[in-house]
């Protein structure tokens, strides 16, 4: 009878070790209670000693003399799917590794024999654009064998660093800057769930510890605490970083959301306003959100004839699969319109359309806000069947059905804004002494013609009110793809309103605004700690005047919100932002062009402008488009035009065609017209957070002091 007993028990630790090794599945041990001796198997299950109890969606340790698993749930509110977590021990060696996060957030690390607490848990994982996000945790001593990875913690982790930086926290530790111990991590998370109370009390959550606590990735409890919390972690310089805690939660439209700040050296920290808990995001509305996703993906597998008509014109109505037709609201794509724009195979969801679109897939999905009328704003991330993809986010709207269906934003125009970094350099003229960094945001407003053949704006004006108050005017002007603010009176060729600016050489003297006087400045000058100041998710008002609408003080035709999902980062932080790189030999080609028209490279005549290499340096963010400024006819001081191409994210070369057919600009074939120069290049990234960096290598001659 024992020797059938020890051979059931035996089969009971083949199958665990089978489901860790191959599989890492999540273990859930129940209490096993057996009434026999099972001789060696204490140190797997405890057997005939007790047993660790269900672990539910947080976590739980299975421990003895030679095996210790920590456990525990790394989300966002959604499940940071596919991040590997390590944990690292007091030596700052890895003790262990997860497999790679599945959609219920969970993982498990078995520690390596002869590690030691307190660990920190980093959770990493690569974006689809080539970026990689980490959130950290701690351990701080044997028995804190559960440890959750959210951004609370990530914070918690903040606070134990000396500098504010959560990534710093394992270099710092060993160094003995740092502090783990189980007296000071009880004071952090004390001092952290002081400050989240008004957002703890209003989701019912003030029992539970950001660390320890189980919860599941199904947006109730404390994971609807996470939905509704927005941390941002920047750091500044090698001691110092710039915390910010924003509430997702319902607002009108044009007010501003609910934000505290501080620095990491801040002693005495503010804490959140009350919070109305019937503003904040629908309990498992993180379900729904993952649910549409994975439609979407579906609608996308699908064959392109199952898809949509292909002998239609590629409109809405071309969409016949009722898997997609049934993304939409009221089961109709039609309904769908964004920023003035509809469903089509030129237009929204164009891979819905194409055989290059199959196979996209939809995941990690992150509620974003919830608009006046009720609409949800929601993150995603997508990818395609070659590996490239990105973030963005559109409006969905609880359908009939009770699912989230894709509505749109309903607005009449296109506009929007986004965080806008440069580090210009000047690789002519022997001015690299002048090369400088700016920070500020950039507002993206396509222009929109009157139609098929005409060639006029619908646009008169569109006046942006900044979070601020402050108001800046955008026109429409020839040779440009998109509206360019107004300085003077006079339309610029730029849309990015910089609002601070720093030579990259601190001992060059001279004043930016001045000498690269055809950009636009702001005329207050902004400290870093007044860019540090604007909220992350900052709301920005459009007023849209029509063409016939020239009235100076008239009325607008139409007005549109948008809200950030990121600041513009001071220019200590940006300094830390690595940039992609045009090769040598391309910036040699380049000033040997300029040296017969001083700052102007002349174009190809023959065919596109090809051979555009550049670099990615490691943890840098991919090239997703090259962008190139030009003018036409330098003897009367021509039209100023630009050309953009996108580039695949494991793409290290670029080829940009003339696009204006029938232009002055333009010859055959993608070719440029004779007497068109480059004035320069410029390499464009974005990150997660809608985010854009740029590498800009300018030609022209800057007015120097």
């Amino acid at each position: 009878m024992a020797a059938r007993d020890d051979a059931f028990c035996s089969s009971k630790v083949a199958l665990v070790i089978q489901q860790l090794e191959e599989n890492f599945l999540i273990i859930r041990i129940k209490r096993l209670v057996l009434g026999i001796a099972c001789a060696g198997l204490l140190s797997i299950y405890g057997c005939g000693g007790g047993g660790g109890g269900d672990a539910g969606g947080g976590g739980s340790i299975v421990a003895g003399p030679s095996a210790v698993m920590i456990q525990g749930t790394v989300a966002t509110g959604a499940a940071f799917l596919d991040a590997v977590v390590t944990v690292r021990d007091r030596t700052g060696a890895i003790a262990g590794t997860s497999s790679p996060v599945g959609t219920d957030g969970v993982f498990i690390v078995t520690l390596a024999d002869g590690t030691n607490p307190p660990y920190v848990l980093v959770a990493n994982r690569t974006t689809a654009a080539g970026e990689v996000q980490t959130m950290v945790s701690v351990a701080e001593s044997a028995s804190a064998t559960t440890a959750n990875i959210t951004p609370i913690t990530n914070l918690i982790a903040s606070r134990l660093s000396p500098t504010g930086d959560p990534l710093k926290l394992v270099s710092e530790f060993v160094a003995g800057t740092a502090t783990i111990t189980p007296a000071a991590v009880v004071a952090s998370v004390a001092e952290i769930n002081k400050i989240l109370t008004p957002l703890l009390v209003a989701t019912d959550t003030t029992g539970a510890d950001p660390l320890k606590s189980a919860f599941s990735t199904n947006g109730s409890g404390y994971d609807r605490l996470l939905d509704s919390l927005k941390i941002t972690i920047t750091p500044t310089n090698a001691s110092s970083t710039n915390i910010e805690i924003a509430v997702k939660q319902k607002l009108l439209e044009g007010m501003q959301p609910t934000v505290i700040k501080f620095v990491s050296s801040a002693t005495n920290l503010p804490s959140l306003p009350p919070i109305d808990r019937a503003n904040l995001v629908t309990s498992g509305t993180s379900v729904l959100i993952a649910d549409l996703l994975k439609s979407l993906s579906a609608c996308y597998a699908l064959p392109l004839a199952s898809r949509v008509d292909t002998a239609g014109t590629g409109v809405a109505a071309d969409i016949r699969a009722t898997t997609c037709k049934s993304l939409f609201f009221g089961n109709n794509p039609a309904n769908f319109r964004s920023d003035g724009d509809v469903v089509g195979s030129d237009k929204l969801f164009s891979g819905m359309f194409t055989t290059s679109g199959s196979g996209t897939v939809f995941s990690q999905g992150s509620y974003e806000a919830t608009q006046g009328n009720g609409d949800l704003v929601v993150g995603y991330k997508s990818q395609d069947a070659g590996g490239n993809g990105g973030f963005d986010t559109f409006v969905v709207r609880i359908d009939t059905d009770g699912k989230l269906k894709l509505i749109g934003n309903q607005y009449q125009y296109p506009g929007g804004v986004a965080a806008y970094h440069q580090f210009r350099q000047f690789i002519t003229l022997n001015q690299s002494a002048y090369n400088y960094y700016s920070t500020g945001y950039n507002m993206n407003f396509p222009d929109v013609k009157g139609g098929r053949g005409v060639a006029s704006s619908i646009f008169d004006r569109v006046v942006v009110t900044t979070p601020n108050g402050a108001s800046v005017t955008l026109k429409p002007s020839a040779g440009k793809s998109h509206l360019n603010l107004v300085k003077s009176s006079v339309v610029t060729g730029t849309s990015y309103l910089r609002l601070r600016s720093v030579f990259a050489d601190s001992a060059t003297v001279g004043d930016i605004p001045t000498m690269d006087s055809n950009l636009v400045f702001s005329n207050i000058p902004f400290t870093d700690q007044d860019v540090a100041y604007i909220a992350a998710q900052s709301v920005w008002t459009f007023s849209y005047y029509l063409a016939a609408n020239t009235a100076p003080n008239g009325a607008a035709d139409a007005t549109q919100y948008f809200k950030t999902r990121a600041r513009a980062l001071t220019i200590e932080e940006l300094k830390r932002q690595g940039l992609p790189q045009l090769s040598p030999t391309l910036i040699s080609a380049i000033q040997a062009k300029t040296s017969v028209y001083p700052g102007h490279a002349p174009l190809p005549t023959d065919g596109p402008l090809s051979g555009l290499d550049f670099s990615v340096p490691s943890g840098t963010l991919p090239v997703s488009r090259i962008k190139l400024f030009g003018r036409l006819n330098l003897a009367t001081d021509g039209q100023i035009f630009d050309e953009s191409v996108e580039v695949g994210l494991t793409a290290r070369t670029g080829s940009i065609a003339c696009t204006a057919v029938g232009s002055a600009r333009c010859g055959l074939a993608g070719a440029f017209a004779a007497s068109t120069y480059a004035t320069g290049l410029h390499l464009y990234s974005l990150d997660a957070a809608g985010r854009e960096f740029i590498n800009f290598y300018a030609m022209y001659q800057l007015i120097k002091p």
